[in-house]
């Protein structure tokens, strides 16, 4: 599948991940990097990722954009329909209603976590303001690369999650990761099967050093597990994760168990990355979003922007063309050798013929000057004969009803044949017969008219022709 390339813009920090040949959830060549852009402009954010993949020597071929839990807007919502265009609908709809913005500002993506007896669907709807995605979009595209897929950051740790936990998540139970990060905390509510539940908690990892803070935290996680429990209930909840920056509260793993009353499981730094090939990060800084979204997955939150359908198809079209392209260049460059090949053996064959004619020439000078005396003879002759030859055509076609008055042959072999006849019938038929002669040729009727004569009436004619011997 070639490199993989995850990039996600925070409003703090930018994150990175790579990794070449995903290979049935394993990852080769691993690299991560996190680099501070709060004070940078977006041209230089463009810079940055464009010298960070320079320094690693990778040349993605499918960008993957993780928009951050806090820069999208997720709701759950119950809509009275189970037809997937009706929800579409109503999803369009709702979303103004819920959501302090108009529905052109927003782009939406939505699941349906379940179908009740009665008719309702259940669904938990994202958006994203259309000028941040834009922006986003535009960092990567003045990088020089097109985003393929852009995933909310959420399914990328609940993916995590299933990876590493898969032998503790069991198949119906529901699970809570909350996943710190250096700005924010993204709490999550899940199942085997769907992401259920998500609340941005605006907390981070350099927080929690303050233990006023480590207080705020705690209370923060059980108020969004009691906005879980209203949103959705009957959902016994199984264990709580943390995850990410984790290094904050490592220490404080069994008080924070007996706090929220859930067995609590801190997951450690992943070994991948800590192994990774290369890795620039701080330890403020979460990477397990970017992480799993290297692997494909099934049932993500995934945005469609008809842009990103449009630089598919261009990039899809580029590269037939860069292959179509190639290929003609090698037919031409075939072609052009065989042309070339053709053209080098017809020279050396001329040459050749130059050679024997040279020797042909001196052995026929003498044959060449006598046969040009003979053609000059014959040519003499010809000339000679052309006025007997033309009045012996001439008179053959005379027939005895035609009288020939006058005949003019000009330098150019022009005729003018003047005469005169009893009928107009007898001219044509002479016209005729000229025309079928071989040694005339554009035969015309220039004039014809009737005159009076002692004998009676006569018929005066002018034809022209042209005289071929």
């Amino acid at each position: 599948m070639g490199n993989i390339l995850v990039i996600e813009i925070g409003q703090q920090n930018l994150k990175i991940a790579a990794s070449s040949s995903p290979q049935r959830g394993s990852l080769k060549n691993l690299y991560f990097s996190s680099k501070s852009i709060g004070s940078l402009d977006d041209q230089v954010i463009s810079k940055l990722i464009v010298d960070v993949l320079g320094g690693w020597r990778i040349k993605p071929t499918r960008i993957i954009l993780s928009l951050p839990r806090n820069l999208v807007a997720v709701r759950n919502l119950m809509l009275p329909s189970k037809d997937k265009n009706e929800l579409s609908k109503m999803v369009a709809l709702h979303v103004v209603k819920v959501l302090p913005y108009k529905k052109e500002e927003m782009v939406t993506a939505y699941s349906v976590l379940e179908q009740t007896e009665t008719g309702y669907s259940q669904i938990l709807l994202s958006a994203v303001h259309r000028n941040t995605l834009n922006r986003h979009l535009k960092i990567i595209t003045d990088a020089g690369f097109l985003v393929d897929k852009v995933y909310l950051s959420s399914c990328g740790i609940r993916d995590y999650m299933l990876t590493v936990r898969k032998n503790v998540i069991k198949k119906g139970g529901i699970y809570i990761t909350v996943d710190v990060d250096a700005e924010y905390s993204d709490f999550i509510v899940y199942s085997k099967d769907k992401l259920l539940f998500t609340r941005s908690i605006i907390i981070g990892a350099m927080q929690l050093d303050n233990e006023a803070e480590r207080s705020r935290f705690i209370k923060e996680i059980k108020q969004t597990i009691i906005i879980f429990k209203s949103e959705m209930e009957n959902k016994k909840l199984q264990k709580i994760f943390m995850s990410g920056a984790t290094s904050h509260i490592k220490n404080y793993e069994e008080n924070l168990a007996q706090q929220l009353e859930l067995p609590l499981e801190i997951i450690p730094p992943d070994e991948e990355v800590v192994k990774s090939d290369k890795i620039e990060t701080t330890r403020n800084i979460s990477l397990t979003a970017c992480h799993q979204l290297l692997s494909e997955a099934p049932e993500r939150i995934s945005f469609f922007v008809p842009e990103l359908q449009v630089n598919r198809v261009f990039k899809e079209k580029i590269a037939n063309l860069i292959v179509a392209g190639s290929l003609m260049v090698y037919i031409l460059f075939i072609i052009s050798c065989m042309f070339l090949a053709n053209v080098y053996n017809k020279n050396v064959y001329l040459r050749d013929l130059k050679v024997r004619t040279q020797l042909l020439e001196q052995e026929t000078y003498g044959l060449a000057r006598e046969l040009e005396l003979v053609n000059v003879a014959s040519r003499v002759v010809k000339k000679r004969q052309l006025p007997l030859v033309f009045l012996l055509e001439l008179h053959k076609l005379v027939s005895k009803e035609i009288a020939i008055k006058s005949v003019e042959v000009d330098e150019k072999n022009k005729v003018f044949i003047r005469g005169e006849s009893l009928s107009l019938s007898d001219v044509y038929a002479f016209s005729e017969r000229l025309r079928n002669s071989k040694y005339f040729s554009n035969v015309n009727n220039r004039s014809a008219r009737r005159t009076k004569a002692r004998r009676g009436e006569l018929t005066e004619f002018e034809i022209t022709a042209s005289f071929n011997y």
